[in-house]
């Protein structure tokens, strides 16, 4: 069975830090729980999505393609500092500097770019369908 990408579909009501939780669930399950249970039938987008949608779509007629919002990238990235960029070590870790998260920066004349910070940060999710 072939799956299809996400397309953007809104960003969360909540802003959340880098350990996501929604019931019993944590990290990555935690992400998707929230976008569905703002969204039915969404998933917290990836960096890929993200792009896609700028690719595929209409950028300039979606009225959430502003500010800017935590997507999962996966596996550790390489940054010029002691810090990964590893999606706050799975969405498990929102204090000090030891994991960074991914995030999108929203402008809709470009599509915008992504960029990674600390995990303190407070930042709606990425929701994709």
């Amino acid at each position: 069975m072939t799956q299809r990408m996400g397309i953007f579909v809104g960003k969360t009501t909540n802003t959340y830090n880098g350990e996501l939780t929604f019931s019993t669930l944590t990290g990555y399950q935690a992400g998707n729980a929230i976008c569905n249970d703002n969204f039915t039938g969404s998933h917290m987008c990836t960096e890929v999505e993200i792009i896609d949608t700028i690719n595929k779509e209409d950028i300039s007629g979606i009225a959430d393609w502003a500010g800017t919002v935590w997507v999962n990238a996966g596996g550790t990235k390489y940054v010029p500092a002691s810090s990964p960029v590893n999606d706050c070590n799975g969405w498990k870790y929102s204090s000090g500097t030891s994991y960074l998260g991914s995030f999108w920066i929203f402008n809709s004349a470009t599509g915008g770019n992504g960029a990674a910070t600390l995990c303190s940060q407070s930042k709606e999710l990425a929701c994709c369908q």
